[in-house]
């Protein structure tokens, strides 16, 4: 989206130097911004009505009444306006009374990082508002065009409750719209009729497969609030999706016949129904498909499984697993590959089940994932056999009706069954970023409803997007060196735990320094190192096993007489919440590595005890946190000397700024500042040795060294 041309802007400040400062810094950023500037309350409350501000930058301490006390005021005069609040202190309260007051962004003047974030974050919050102002136009015009349509247009959530339904209902089935909003679609549905209307009014499929001119019959209500009548109408419905998620049902209504006393039995026409591409006892002229009974999405438990041995093969993009189907139900199916395949659990795939000349699609997620048949820690050779366990999703009645049938005929090994799946790409990920070679997340974490707003994981997965340019630091790649430096010699066989890879910038590095000490002191290689990598945020798991592969790739092309990656060094990556119990056992791991992670823990204590319950006596622990307001900006003075290419410091730029964003609560995610004191009291707490401390990343981060007690 590109921001109106020319930006005005209203400086609220009676610091001339910082509104000489900010507009200077704003016009390099937007040639031809228009800016006026005003020195108190009253001056601003005048001029925000003059003329409709982009942006308007209110200063937290203007007088006489400070911005906090205008800004509620500020946000009723000027409603389609962004405002900014800039105060002098870090400090996520702040914020927070901020954005409820009707900021839409706060910043610190104080932060090193300010001139650099305030354009930034000026072009988000004017996007931001203009994308809300298309959305609230959109869905006027939806209402009024529901409206004004002679049917009864409805939608419904994923659950299958009225979100809306048009006044035209009331006309023909005498219900207020108000009455609908919020009760489930089963209202409006005879008893003796449930079987037919189940997956019809809240239609699940799309395009060319969604609901056409289907023949229905409807519950109309009484004037003492009963059912009473039966009105037959004809349905259209299609599935509504957000980026293969299922988010409801949008439909429409129509009278077709009359009004019946009474919820007799109406037929529905066989030629509606669509006929199932399937050869297996194809019914007969006049009957329909009787739909079982369905368990919900991802309950494969309660439907029983049949046992079922044929070729099944997994794609994602570009790249191909072949394994075999183990067994199936109405409810999902189980899957069997000699290497491990990139499937984290929540992942939507497309199963295709291929029998004799006919195929059957069915949509579904990754509910399970195993390594060696068993769930939980990591398989300790990479040879074990992958499971993987899909849910489908709910099947319409044909789906389901095909389904069962075909069940019936696997036992009487009359079908010759293949199933394929297509794995889903992540957002915002190519097919280049994704590999094959390396143990994709065996023990995959499935995030409760809750846990962490959705808006807070996108904050860290944007975060974790841009901390690949962290490679280009000479500091942070220094404080690498001397993580694995302190942590100790390495020998064959070793677990090492990278707590919070994220884009696995630690285990390239891991990579690159065993490749160079084995170059230059051969040792025995039959017992490789086994590197684990565990973050929340799949897409970066999946980033980092592009990086690690990519790196080995590059290392065994430079090497000559070494077998890379599998004689070095072992990959392997799980989706993992560091604020849960982890699914490994204790003492797992020789060497447990938490880089610049602690901090935003919920409760970093429990997790510093989780890390040392997985620790082995003798293992060493290195954490790493900033220090509390850390100055950001020595460390992007010091890649300025060697950055050779434009790309290189803007990637700095916004990653310096989102991190200092995080730092001072101004996104959804959480930080809690820890010095080397608190942090040596939590490692205590947690059952490890006295740490021993030392600054490092340009001495703007604390560097722990400890064991097991």
């Amino acid at each position: 989206m590109t921001l109106p041309a020319p930006l005005t802007l209203l400086l609220a400040n009676w610091h001339p130097e910082e509104i000489q400062r900010v507009t200077i810094r704003m016009r390099e950023f937007y040639p031809g911004c228009r800016a006026e500037a005003v020195f108190s309350a009253e001056e601003v409350l005048e001029w925000a009505v003059k003329q409709a501000w982009h942006v308007i930058l209110l200063d937290e301490r203007i007088p006489p009444r400070g911005g906090l006390d205008v800004l509620p005021e500020l946000r009723q005069r000027a409603p389609d306006s962004c405002i900014i609040l800039q105060g002098e202190r870090i400090d996520s309260r702040i914020a927070e009374e901020a954005l409820r007051g009707g900021a839409d962004s706060y910043l610190s003047k104080r932060s090193p990082t300010f001139l650099l974030d305030l354009p930034l974050v000026a072009r988000d919050v004017v996007e931001k508002r203009e994308l809300s102002h298309q959305l609230d136009i959109s869905f006027t015009r939806y209402r009024e065009l529901m409206e004004i349509v002679p049917d009864v247009v409805y939608e419904l959530d994923s659950a299958g409750r009225f979100l809306s339904i048009n006044q035209n209902v009331f006309s023909l089935l005498g219900y207020n719209p108000q009455e609908l909003i919020g009760a489930h679609f089963s209202t409006l549905i005879p008893q003796t009729h449930e079987g037919l209307a189940i997956w019809r009014m809240n239609e699940r499929r799309t395009g060319s497969r969604s609901t056409r001119r289907l023949q229905l019959p409807l519950a109309a209500k009484s004037a003492h609030g009963t059912q009473s009548a039966i009105v037959q109408v004809e349905l259209a419905a299609t599935g509504l999706y957000d980026k293969r998620r299922f988010v409801g049902t949008i439909g429409v209504i129509r009278k077709t016949g009359g009004v019946h006393g009474e919820a007799s039995a109406l037929p529905l026409p066989v030629a509606e129904l669509p006929r199932p591409q399937a050869s297996i006892a194809s019914p007969e002229p006049g009957d329909r498909l009787r739909p079982p009974r369905l368990p919900q999405a991802g309950e494969r438990r309660c439907a029983p499984r049949v046992a079922l041995t044929g070729r099944a093969r997994f794609s994602l993009g570009p790249w191909k697993w072949e394994g075999t189907s183990m067994d199936i139900s109405l409810g999902g199916v189980r899957l069997g590959f000699d290497e491990t395949v990139p499937a984290a659990e929540r992942q939507p795939v497309q199963i295709v089940i291929h029998f004799d000349s006919s195929v059957l699609e069915l949509p579904g997620v990754v509910s399970r994932v195993r390594i060696g048949g068993t769930s939980g820690p990591i398989a300790s050779s990479v040879g074990s056999a992958f499971e993987c366990i899909v849910a489908f999703s709910q099947l319409g009645a044909t789906e389901g009706a095909v389904l069962a049938q075909l069940l019936q005929e696997i036992p009487r090994q009359t079908l010759s069954i293949e199933l394929a799946g297509s794995l889903s790409l992540p957002q915002d990920m190519g097919e280049q970023e994704v590999s094959k070679g390396t143990e994709s997340p065996t023990t995959p974490y499935s995030e409760p409803e809750g846990r962490r707003p959705a808006e807070g994981r996108a904050v860290w997965k944007n975060y974790l997007a841009y901390s690949a340019c962290l490679a280009n630091f000479p500091d942070y790649w220094q404080t690498l060196a001397q993580i694995f430096r302190l942590a100790g010699a390495r020998r064959g066989g070793e677990r090492i735990l990278d707590a919070g890879c994220g884009s696995g910038l630690a285990g390239t590095f891991l990579l690159m320094d065993e490749a160079y000490r084995v170059r230059s002191a051969p040792r025995d290689l039959a017992k490789p190192l086994h590197y684990v990598g565990i973050d929340f945020v799949s897409e970066a798991l999946l980033r980092a096993s592009h990086n690690l592969s990519r790196m080995a790739a590059e290392l065994s092309a430079q090497s000559t007489g070494v077998a890379w990656p599998e004689s070095l060094v072992k990959l392997s990556f799980g989706v993992a919440d560091l604020n849960r119990e982890l699914p490994f056992r204790e003492s797992s791991f020789d060497r447990i590595v938490c880089h610049f992670v602690i901090n935003y823990l919920e409760s970093p204590e429990s997790s510093l005890r989780e890390l040392v319950r997985l620790l082995r006596p003798g293992g060493t622990l290195v954490v790493t946190t900033l220090k509390p307001l850390a100055d950001l900006s020595e460390i992007q003075r010091n890649l300025f000397p060697i950055a050779d290419q434009p790309d290189m410091v803007k990637q700095a730029m916004k990653l310096l700024s989102l991190w200092s964003r995080i730092e001072q609560g101004a996104t959804p995610a959480r930080v809690r500042p820890i010095d080397e004191h608190e942090l040596t009291a939590l490692l205590r707490a947690s059952g490890a040795q006295c740490p021993r401390i030392y600054r490092v990343f340009a001495n703007q981060a604390v560097l722990a060294l400890t064991a097991k007690a």
